[in-house]
Formats: C-alpha cells, structure tokens, sequence
C-alpha cells in the first residue's frame, strides 16, 4: 500500500549522462551507495516542460508580487489535445528573468492520473527546478510525490568515468 520514503540523491549529469548516487534512505545514509548510470535527457528541465507558442494557447491572468517585482500568471490551453501524457494547465512567468517560475500541469495514462507543480527558480547562474509535487490516483489509490533539488553545483567538468 501507499508508504512514505525519504531518499537523498546525488545527481551528477553531463548532457544525456546522468548518474543517480542513493546516498540515504528514510534518514539513513547508506553503508554502500546505490548508483545508476542512465542516458536520457533531463526530465524536469526548464526546456523540456513550458509550454511552446506552437503547442499552447495562453490566456493572461494576473500578476502576482513576488518580492520587489512582479510575476505573470496565464492559463494555457493545448492546441492539440491529446488523451494521456503531459499537459500545461497553467504557467507563471518570472517577472525579473521572464522564463517560467511555476508550471502546473495534468497527465494521464490508462492507469493513473494526477496534478502537479514544478517550481524554478535560479542557481549558479542556471535556471533550474528546484520543488516538483505531483498528487495522483494511482490503480484506486492515491499516491503523492515531493521532489526537493537543493545544493546545485556547476563544476566546469566531469570526468568520463562519473559515468561508467
């Protein structure tokens, strides 16, 4: 049934290059780290995500403060409606960067469906995501997730053999 799991991470990506370092479970840092060697592009960048002009209709909203300037919220509306898969329901525009701050988006599957946030925000120079929730029902059940991307580190390079 649903449980609670609190795992930290250490990403390391290069590209498509990705290695996943489990370095604690539920509080507990583990004797010997879990790792996975993945190529595949970032799920959760910025690019990969907001909506694009020929894929969305957007419909301004209102601004909201955010610190001493203001952000740009709008409903967004797929032009192309498809049954299952990723899709935008609502987009906040940073008002001082102008790249997306907040999107809120639906998906469905034969087998699941929920809602959700991903929240932006800057690093290093980098726009990158830093809170992703998502709530779905899941096979009758609901199941919730809560990602937290902290402590970003932009090292000029990483050696070849990070990801072997």
């Amino acid at each position: 049934g649903p449980a609670n799991i609190e795992e930290r991470h250490r990403i390391y990506r290069s590209g498509t290059d990705v290695r996943d370092e489990t370095l604690a479970v539920n509080g507990i840092s583990l004797k010997r780290k879990s790792v996975r060697i993945a190529h595949r592009p970032d799920p959760y960048a910025v690019a990969a995500l907001a909506p694009r002009a020929e894929s969305y209709e957007l419909l301004f909203l209102q601004t909201v403060a955010d610190g001493s300037h203001l952000d740009y919220v709008y409903q967004t509306q797929a032009l192309l409606h498809a049954a299952t898969g990723f899709v935008v329901d609502r987009v906040t525009i940073d008002g001082e960067t102008f790249l997306p701050r907040i999107i809120e988006f639906h998906t469905s599957t034969a087998s699941a469906s929920g809602r959700g946030r991903i929240e932006f925000g800057s690093a290093g120079g980098y726009w990158v995501p830093v809170l992703a929730s998502v709530n779905a029902a899941v096979g009758g059940s609901t199941a919730r997730e809560r990602i937290v991307f902290t402590d970003y580190q932009f090292p000029p390079s990483l050696p070849h053999s990070t990801f072997l």
